[in-house]
């Protein structure tokens, strides 16, 4: 997220928007930017034309708007012509794929990516219609493309939209080639040499894309599924609704039922607060249609389907929405139970997921690695040891890459797989909650948590920077009642606290607004290991929650958020938060 400048000329404000609006193909934008002009709100001009809209790794997302602290059309195509420029440069194959979501301006912002690249010459595939964006990473690896550009902001809010690119390796970008197009679409703003060579491309358009992207994906898993297991769908307003009922029909799964005011994509998300499985409240429809089918699990994506969310029910006939680390601790026991004997094993997660994973790896005795998060890291330990089986690699962000040739989250793959994994379980007499069990009886319980307090974004930056340094340099001495052993900066924006026991706090400002995040995560050990009873588990489990609450009120407070039930934290003399672990008040 860009900082505003303070104090930004006035004049100098209004020459840019006029600038701007003469450049500016979209008449709807042109019209937003005389309104502008006109009420003459120097704020208002500010926050749309006092910065230009970071590119970074995650690409562009943001509100839409006039100006080029906005997504529109006018900076689309100077972001198309800057990684047209990259492209050439770089020497990657001069092919792409252009996909887009169903929000709105998608389709209109892929045709203007699609014009750019065509007259730099690239040749262009193009899907017909929306998209899920993990069809786009695919078609990357799959036809050895040079990019992959796919129109989406996600599970945004609807009043935003975005532009993500895959490189030539089926990844998200990365330093140095993130920058390297940002300096290239600054350069073609300046040159607006946007369409230097109209027909030198070519557009294909692929109208069966989505099938074979099915057809792959069938293939990592398998089309032996249960007929008799009852699963309930929901694409939130998003693209992966119709995708995903071909899939699991496909793969032999008979008793599907989507949630019917969900399932057609529309841009507006009008029954969710926000289109994120993540938000509570998300699965509202869906947990009620289940409970009045019966049925025996639940899938979610998020809208452009690259995520998924899943809940199951209990003996009890309660349904318990999963959270992405339990998701990826049972795909990756699926993935080791499928691949016994097999060489080279990779399971792969983030230094702020779960450490659970680790001791499942240890125990198969299979590779593990831990990366920075996001995806575009996870996928490099696999790209690094091409003789290594990449297995699963998670994010506890609910994205899942499973198998050898996934490269990114893949909300639809993950989706079947853990339908295969239900199956399997429920002809077996168990479920997912009891190998979850099972896992813990054997590891200990791994309860997390997120805690995340947002900042005002004047002075942010600064903020944000001071607030890291001093979680470094001056961490609390106690956590939960336990005792910080030691203290880890693995990059710039992530500083992680590990307490003795096992416990662990990682800190890190989100890339794309002023928010701080700090994950935690309760370990507590299980007495009598896979041997215990039901009653020293829940024991075990109780200890754990009672330990993470408490950890939460101090994280709170160290990120000098207001401690629910408790008094607003009024700091230390300096005004920061104090950082000396205290229990917070009862």
């Amino acid at each position: 997220m860009a900082e505003l400048r303070p104090n930004v000329d006035q004049a100098g404000l209004r020459a840019a928007a006029r600038t701007w609006m003469a450049l500016d193909p979209d008449a709807e934008t042109r019209d937003a930017t005389t309104r502008l002009l006109q009420q003459g709100n120097e704020a208002d001009l500010a926050e749309h034309f006092g910065e230009r809209l970071a590119f970074g790794t995650a690409g562009l997302r943001a509100a839409m708007g006039p100006g080029p602290n906005r997504m529109n059309r006018l900076l689309v195509r100077q972001s198309a012509a800057g990684i047209a420029r990259v492209m050439i440069s770089e020497g990657v194959p001069n092919t792409a794929i252009v996909g887009h979501d169903a929000r709105h301006r998608s389709a209109r912002f892929a045709e203007d990516v699609v014009e750019v690249l065509e007259a730099h010459g690239i040749s262009v595939m193009k899907p017909a219609g929306p998209v899920p964006t993990p069809l786009v990473a695919w078609a990357v690896s799959k036809h050895g493309l040079g990019a992959g550009l796919c129109v989406t902001a996600s599970h945004n809010p609807a009043s935003d939209n975005g532009l993500k690119v895959f490189w030539s390796d089926g990844a998200q970008i990365i330093p140095p080639i993130d920058a390297r197009i940002a300096t290239a679409i600054e350069a073609a703003a300046r040159d607006r040499r946007l369409t230097p060579h109209p027909g030198s491309g070519a557009v294909n358009t692929r109208r069966l894309m989505v099938d074979r992207y099915l057809a792959d994906t069938l293939d990592q898993v398998g089309a032996a599924g249960d007929p008799d297991l009852q699963v309930v769908t929901t694409a939130l307003h998003g693209v992966g609704g119709a995708p995903l009922l071909q899939l699991l029909g496909a793969a032999g799964y008979t008793s599907v039922t989507p949630v019917p005011e969900q399932q057609v994509p529309d841009p507006d998300f009008p029954t969710v607060a926000f289109p994120n499985p993540e938000e509570p409240g998300a699965l509202d429809a869906a947990i009620a249609l289940a409970t009045e089918l019966g049925a025996d699990l639940i899938l979610a994506n998020d809208p452009d389907a690259d995520r998924l969310a899943v809940a199951v029910p209990d003996a009890d006939d309660q349904w318990h929405t999963l959270t992405g680390n339990e998701v990826g601790a049972l795909l990756a026991w699926w993935a080791l139970q499928r691949s016994q004997g097999l060489p080279d094993r990779l399971l792969a997660t983030t230094m702020v997921s779960s450490q659970l994973l680790e001791k499942m790896a240890t125990q198969a005795g299979v590779h593990y690695a831990e990366t920075l998060t996001g995806f575009k890291w996870l996928c490099r330990p696999a790209l690094a040891h091409p003789q290594w089986l990449q297995l699963v690699a998670y994010e506890e962000a609910m994205g899942y890459a499973v198998g050898p040739g996934c490269r990114d989250k893949d909300g639809l793959l993950a989706a079947l797989a853990v339908a295969d994994l239900c199956g399997r379980l429920l002809n077996t007499g168990s479920d997912p909650l009891a190998v979850l069990d099972r896992l813990t009886r054997e590891h200990g319980v791994h309860t997390t948590s997120q805690v995340s307090v947002r900042f005002d974004s004047t002075g942010w930056a600064r903020n944000r920077d001071a607030l890291v340094a001093r979680l470094e340099s001056n961490p609390p001495t106690a956590l939960g009642g336990r005792l910080v052993e030691s203290v880890d900066r693995p990059s710039d924006d992530l500083v992680r606290l590990f307490l003795r026991g096992g416990d662990r706090v990682a800190f890190r400002p989100s890339g794309t607004e002023p928010k701080f995040k700090a994950y935690l995560e309760v370990v507590e050990q299980v007495a009598g290991g896979s041997r215990a009873g039901e009653r020293i588990l829940r024991a075990a489990r109780r200890r754990a929650g009672t330990r993470l609450e408490w950890m939460e009120h101090e994280v709170r407070t160290i990120l000098g958020a207001p401690v629910p039930g408790g008094p607003v934290p009024t700091g230390t003399a300096d005004g920061n938060p104090r950082l000396d672990g205290r229990r917070p008040p009862n």
